[in-house]
């Protein structure tokens, strides 16, 4: 009998800490389908960097996390309008008004390029050249800034030389037809590109050599509460200190392209 009651002491114990460590919540979260963040692999598997963070996410904080690959457009629609938890992995500041519904947590940095024709390309012009021409029509995606920096779009938009389409794939055809002239992209997604389409060929790329753009999650005002942010921050933290984030951005990025975001950057970036 002592015996039986002493087990069944240790056996709720036990049932008590494990309990205690669980996570009790679930995460629902959009994850963009671009190269590298999302894509199916030859297997027909879902792998890219965005995958792989949230599956770390979901065992450093021990919570339930429910992924759905989705549009780059549509998962700022899904944050703004409170459907999903987080989406990952975009640029910083990726929407107009995107944080009146969304707190963006920095990861990395990539660098990007500019995109062009060749009956465009002008000899001994820098980046900023191309982007003060306003004979030159640059195009984007639909609801996102993506590798713009914030007053390039506002300035080519006041201009009306800023074209938007569906997805990132129509930007290539939308210059090849000459609907646009221009574009940017991460360095690492059109080096990928290139992989896979003989299309890149057939335009010129200028290095962006000054520029550092942030990319990260974005989550939900809304949905998250504090709690919940600082559940998901410490293990972004521990992730980070512990050299997962590294490795992970280490095998989808050459360290020209990308970079996990160094202690100095974090302060630089937390500084008023």
């Amino acid at each position: 009998m002592m015996r039986a009651l002493i087990f069944l002491l240790l056996f709720l114990t036990f049932q008590n800490q494990t309990q205690a460590g669980e996570c009790k919540n679930t995460f629902f979260v959009s994850i963009v389908d671009l190269w590298p963040i999302s894509y199916v692999d030859s297997t027909g598997q879902l792998q890219g960097l965005g995958q792989d963070l949230a599956q770390a996410l979901g065992q450093a904080t021990r919570c339930r996390i429910v992924t759905e690959q989705v549009p780059p457009f549509q998962g700022f629609k899904l944050l703004r309008e409170s459907k999903t938890d987080m989406i990952m992995v975009n640029l910083g500041n990726s929407g107009k008004n995107v944080d009146l519904y969304g707190d963006f947590i920095p990861i990395l940095k990539v660098r990007r390029i500019l995109v062009i024709r060749p009956d465009i390309f002008r000899k001994g012009w820098n980046i900023q050249n191309y982007v003060d021409d306003p004979k030159i029509r640059f195009a984007g995606v639909i609801g996102m800034r993506f590798a713009y920096k914030q007053d390039e779009i506002e300035s080519l938009r006041k201009q009306q030389v800023y074209i938007e389409t569906t997805d990132h794939d129509n930007l290539m055809n939308l210059l090849k037809r000459k609907g646009a002239d221009a574009t940017f992209y991460t360095e690492a997604a059109f080096e990928n590109y290139r992989q896979h389409s003989s299309m890149a060929d057939a335009f010129i790329k200028i290095q962006d050599k000054k520029t550092w753009l942030l990319a990260g999650i974005y989550i939900s005002k809304k949905r998250f509460s504090k709690d919940n942010l600082e559940i998901l921050e410490s293990a972004i933290e521990k992730l980070r200190k512990n050299g997962q984030i590294q490795k992970m951005v280490g095998k989808y990025f050459e360290p020209d392209y990308g970079q996990v975001l160094s202690e100095m950057d974090l302060k630089r970036i937390k500084a008023p």
